[in-house]
Order: structure tokens, then sequence, then C-alpha cells
């Protein structure tokens, strides 16, 4: 399993690897066999840190937007018409 962040919860997690698979971290630093950037970039042979840090602008722009859009309020006095606090 890759996970893009370091946090998983820790029964989760043990579920998982009782279950014989491979979890790898988010994380930059480790072995192919503990990190989802690190297997990336030594087995498959790509930067996908790299990818983050060069999208990061337009990454951070699509998640606020995703997270405006589902933290919409409905006002139900105006026809159930979406509105936003922004």
């Amino acid at each position: 399993m890759l996970i893009l962040s370091r946090q998983i919860d820790s029964d989760l997690e043990r579920r998982y690897r009782n279950a014989g698979w491979l979890v790898l971290k988010g994380m930059t630093e480790g072995n192919a066999y503990q990190s989802t950037y690190v297997f990336m970039r030594v087995v498959v042979g790509y930067n996908l840190q790299g990818l983050f840090e060069r999208n990061q602008q337009v990454l951070r722009e699509q998640v606020r937007e995703a997270l405006l859009a589902l933290l919409q309020v409905e006002d139900k006095t105006d026809g159930g018409e979406a509105y936003s606090s922004r």
C-alpha cells in the first residue's frame, strides 16, 4: 500500500501488515521497503516528490476549490441554491 502521507492509523497499519501487505509511508528518506517516495525513485525510476514540488501551487488551488465546494452551505430560504461565505 502506497501512502503519500506519514500518517496512518496504527490499527489500520497493523491490520494491513498482519494481512501480509507492504505499507509504504510518505517519507522522503529511508529505504524502498519503508518509504513511498524512495520506492518510486529507486524501483519505479520516477521522482514522485519532484512531481508534487513542481506542481504544488496547482495542487494547492485544486484542493482548496474542492474543499470549498464540499463545505458550501445550502440556503433553504431561497429555493435551495448554494452559497458560500467566501
